[in-house]
């Protein structure tokens, strides 16, 4: 019985697409279409624009990452690609690639529980939303680490004047400033975040009234991008000054292309 359906429904598929193939070998000469061929195209039709809305879907969920909202990881490295190959023609050095770590968020889950743990990651994207420009990517890079893209920190370098070396100079402190108050200002958003969670969790019995919320900071480590940067070597970068703040304690930022290091 099951082998006849199938049998049934391959030659209605055959005959759909025939009639189909027809049907646009009928206008392409201008004949006049029969009601099958005219069915057959209505049905084309709507697949057509099934398949462009499911590609539609997924491009979207390919943009964006799930948990946050945030750039997705893929579209983050592709616009990223595009940036450089740009970079490249301009000469442009005004810009920087920064990774950031929460501190403690183990802690956090282990202590709070998964739920409260994501609401950390929400949170934290939020943050980065209303810290930085618009124009600045910011990305998810996984569990508890972001990435982003600081576009035009001052001047072009072909309309630095003078001392170049010291006007870029001028330029690492700057983001280092920006950084610096992203991270400071970082604890005062997420505490009372936290602390509603925590009071919500001894309410509904969930936890001990007596645990302690884990102190929550950023580890932040941040590059120049150059026209001669790769992905490679700016992630490799940002991810070694990054870890050098957690090996330090974390709850700071540092630019890999110095010593500067400013941590609380």
């Amino acid at each position: 019985m099951n082998d006849i359906s199938t049998d049934g429904a391959l030659k209605e598929e055959e005959t759909w697409r025939k009639n189909s193939h027809e049907a646009l070998r009928k206008i392409r000469i201008g004949v006049e279409l029969s009601k099958e061929e005219i069915k057959a195209l209505t049905r084309m039709s709507y697949e057509l624009r099934r398949i462009e809305s499911e590609n539609e879907d997924l491009s979207q969920k390919l943009a964006l990452d799930p948990q946050t909202g945030l750039e997705s990881d893929y579209a983050f490295t592709q616009k990223f690609e595009k940036f450089l190959s740009e970079i490249r023609k301009t000469g442009a050095t005004n810009n920087y690639f920064f990774f950031l770590d929460i501190d403690n968020f183990k802690r956090v889950n282990d202590s709070l529980g998964h739920s409260v743990g994501d609401q950390l990651l929400r949170t934290t994207a939020d943050y980065l939303v209303s810290t930085f420009k618009n124009t600045d990517s910011k990305s998810r890079r996984s569990g508890d680490e972001f990435k982003g893209l600081l576009y035009r920190i001052g001047p072009h370098s072909r309309d630095l004047g003078g001392d170049k070396k010291e006007a870029m100079i001028k330029q690492d402190k700057n983001v280092l400033e920006l950084l610096t108050r992203l991270y400071q200002g970082y604890q005062m958003n997420i505490f009372p975040v936290l602390e509603k969670s925590l009071r919500t969790l001894v309410d509904e019995g969930l936890v001990n009234q007596e645990i302690q919320i884990p102190l929550v900071a950023m580890s932040v480590g941040v590059t120049r991008v150059t026209p001669d940067s790769s992905i490679e070597d700016v992630t490799r970068r940002a991810d070694m000054a990054m870890y050098d703040v957690k090996s330090e304690g974390g709850n700071g930022v540092k630019l890999w292309e110095s010593n500067l290091m400013y941590r609380d």
